[in-house]
């Protein structure tokens, strides 16, 4: 038997060993769980609202398949980022391979490599465009990631699904938090917040603040640098909120935040063309295999600028939200939203410190830098809650602007930044949903949504490219509540991610205009929890049906040149899954969980470029044509155990709690090929400790075996051989952290 097939055996083992264990639980339980027990354990769901349908549900009897952290859920996890939180979700894989930038959220297969992500993250119902992943999660409520196509209520790039970070409400109470954490790689965070009346029942506040520092854990091996710090981040960030009630059915809700980052090269080697070891009588070559992170990586060249090398990013967000209830009972919500974004990145984009060649440089040291604004109104009216029809109408506009300048190392350190080039994106939508309970067990309800992408690209040789993009995106679900705690549901969806352009003039014109990608979606599940709110078991299958999927390719310039990526719309895949959510309160003290996701992403058909299609046939793919292989960057299988003991010590005050979790995700393949992979990765967290309504402490341990296996594979190109021979650009782990956190409350 292969490792592969012990892996394969032992996931399926110890997947169905935890759902027949749970299944067996007596659940006559002698005490009831009330609503602040069951809230305390963080995930607990038959209390927990949501508002995933923009309108607040209760998680259990909402008939999608979410997840949702509370803010004590999020710290008992030791959940920090958009990373953790997608160990902790099933179908969501979310891999951080260049630094805190470059966002690649993958739903359920459903992966992206160039142009935009698949999925999209929201702030109190804001689209945040750009990178995630310095958004720093203390301010937060609650987070909740939804499966499945939402385009119909959340609109552009939500095909995959969609991430909603809910931030916290003013308190009419004097409330506030102080946490110091630290931890191994020179990591320290400091964060605090303060909440309150200004006038009482009438006018309350929310102040916040974080720093966040993480010293870098991987040593520079470049000549002249070496011992220097790679993957080092910084983070300041100040948040407040101001909540007013001008008269009884009316709310209103201000919202600013501020931050700062300043990071570090990003923790990137190369697997140079020195270790292909499978079609060497082929030009390029390639490797076939697990790939490790390289010997002497990462190896940056990180001073040829004075300012060094990193990343530099400000963030402004504001945020407006007015509430205005009707006598009927109808509520109008108007969110208003600017953001403003400036960053910097300079980088050695060999990933192996191999720009110069010592006659001369190759410009892969490049110094780019991005100013983005973007607005966003979005106006909806919904019917009460209580009625056996209920509706919602909206509509909304987003505007986003980006200008960029750049430089590489081509010219002097000294040179000034040229224009590169700029874009604008312009979406009108119109969207509405209709509810109707046929009897009090039987529920239907349909969603649509109009929208308009008007696109326009100016590059940097002053060429202009306009498009506008329409789309209708249908969603029609149905739920059943066979029992108290049983209810089963179904889900048709359409999803639709924006059209884009390729501004490459060497590109033929055909090639240059990107369509949209399309997706019908069909979902069928149930959600249960036994009486006593013990015991919770979910699960779903689905089916996705992806057209017009765009892929990159390559490209060889007519006359030689340098062969470059670019995007088309060149596939066809369907996808098959299954996800399992389960949890277990199995004494008064120990609660265990099992997460498990098993995804089928098969490619029926990509049609692939001229360049691309030779690379195929080398491969020994019919025609050229790919297909039978998975989409690159998604596991197949994704685990998640967690175990948590907790128990009162002393005179009760205190409780003495003890987690491990167990994270697993199988290989991620490089590319569509599916010949280099990751491996399977598995980490161990833990974290021990003692808590108090006011005062906690914890010890904790992220990758406590240190498990090296990398975060993501690119497939790049071997700079030395001139860009002639196949070459893997390799994201590093995180290394193994110890730390200790300290919390307290007033």
């Amino acid at each position: 038997m292969t490792a592969k097939e012990m892996t394969k055996r032992t996931l399926c083992a110890s997947t169905a060993l935890t759902v027949l264990l749970s299944l067996q639980i007596n659940t006559a339980f002698a005490q009831q769980t009330d609503e602040e027990t069951a809230l305390e354990n963080g995930y607990t769901a038959d209390v927990l609202v949501v508002t995933a349908r923009k309108r607040e549900e209760l998680l259990q009897e909402t008939p999608l398949s979410i997840t949702a952290f509370s803010a004590l859920g999020l710290e008992r996890a030791n959940i920090k980022n958009l990373v953790d939180i997608a160990d902790f979700t099933p179908g969501f894989s979310f891999a951080s391979a260049f630094g805190r930038q470059g966002d690649r959220p993958v739903f359920r297969g459903m992966s992206s490599i160039q142009g935009g992500a698949n999925a999209s993250l929201f702030v109190d119902g804001v689209y945040v465009s750009g990178s995630s992943q310095s958004i720093l999660l203390d301010n937060l409520e609650r987070v909740e990631v939804i499966n499945g196509p939402q385009s119909a209520l959340y609109g552009r790039a939500t095909f995959g699904g969609a991430i909603n970070y809910i931030t916290r409400r003013p308190s009419n109470e004097f409330t506030g938090r102080i946490t110091a954490e630290f931890g191994g790689h020179d990591h320290t965070e400091f964060s605090g917040f303060v909440s309150g009346p200004i006038q009482e029942d009438k006018i309350f506040f929310d102040l916040g603040g974080k720093r966040y520092d993480f010293g870098g854990d991987y040593e520079n091996t470049f000549p002249g640098l070496e011992g220097e710090k790679i993957g080092a981040e910084k983070t300041t960030a100040i948040s407040g909120s101001l909540m007013f009630y001008p008269s009884e059915n009316s709310e209103i809700i201000a919202r600013v935040s501020y931050s700062e980052d300043d990071d570090g090269a990003y923790s990137i080697g190369l697997q140079d063309a020195s270790y292909n070891n499978c079609f060497l009588d082929v030009a390029r070559q390639y490797y076939c295999g697990e790939i490790a992170i390289p010997e002497g990586a990462p190896r940056h060249e990180t001073n040829f600028y004075d300012e060094g090398s990193g990343l530099w990013r400000e963030t402004l967000r504001t945020n407006l939200t007015m509430n205005f209830d009707f006598d009927n009972g109808a509520t109008l919500t108007s969110i208003s939203a600017y953001t403003g974004e400036e960053n910097r990145v300079i980088q050695d984009q060999t990933y192996a410190g191999e720009d110069n060649r010592g006659f001369f440089r190759m410009g892969f040291i490049t110094d780019n830098i991005t100013e983005k604004d973007d607005y966003s109104q979005e106006l909806r009216l919904t019917s009460p809650a209580d009625r056996d029809f209920r509706y919602i109408v909206g509509g909304y506009v987003y505007k986003e602007s980006t200008d960029g300048l750049a430089r590489g190392s081509s010219d002097a350190p000294d040179a000034e930044h040229e224009f590169n080039g700029s874009s604008s994106v312009t979406n009108y939508a119109a969207f509405g949903q209709a509810e109707v309970d046929v009897n009090e067990d039987f529920t239907i309800s349909g969603e649509i949504r109009y929208a308009e992408d008007k696109l326009e690209v100016e590059t940097t040789g002053m060429e202009t490219f306009k498009a506008t993009y329409k789309s209708w995106t249908p969603r029609l679900t149905a739920d059943y509540q066979v029992s108290d705690n049983f209810m089963v549901f179904g889900v048709i969806a359409k999803g639709n991610k924006p059209g884009d352009f390729n501004t490459n003039s060497a590109l033929p014109a055909a090639l240059q205009r990107v369509e949209e990608e399309n997706l019908w979606s069909y979902e069928i599940g149930f959600k249960s929890n036994s009486s006593d709110g013990r015991f919770m078991f979910n699960m779903s299958a689905y089916f996705l049906d992806w057209t017009n999927q765009q892929l990159t390719q390559n490209f060889i310039p007519e006359g030689g040149g340098s062969p470059f990526s670019y995007l088309d719309n060149v596939g066809k895949t369907e996808t098959w899954g299954v996800e399992v959510d389960t949890r277990a309160q199995l004494t008064e003290d120990l609660s265990v969980s099992a997460i498990y996701a098993y995804t089928h992403p098969e490619i029926k058909n990509f049609d692939l470029s001229a360049d691309s299609r030779q690379e195929a046939l080398n491969f020994g793919f019919a025609n050229g044509i790919v297909s039978g292989t998975f989409t690159p960057q998604s596991p197949k299988h994704t685990l998640t155990l967690t175990g948590e003991y907790r128990t009162p010590v002393g005179n009760g005050d205190y409780e003495f709690f003890a987690r491990g979790d167990f994270v697993y995700s199988s290989t991620r393949y490089a590319q569509v090929y599916n010949l280099a992979g990751t491996g399977g990765r598995k980490v161990a967290n833990f974290r021990v400790g003692l808590e108090s309504e006011q005062y906690s402490v914890a010890l904790w341990a992220k990758n406590a075996f240190d498990d090296k296996t990398p975060t993501s594979i690119l497939r790049y190109v071997d700079v030395p051989s001139f860009f002639s021979r196949r070459a893997f650009g390799v994201s590093l782990p995180r290394k193994q952290q110890f730390g200790i956190t300290g919390t307290a409350r007033f």
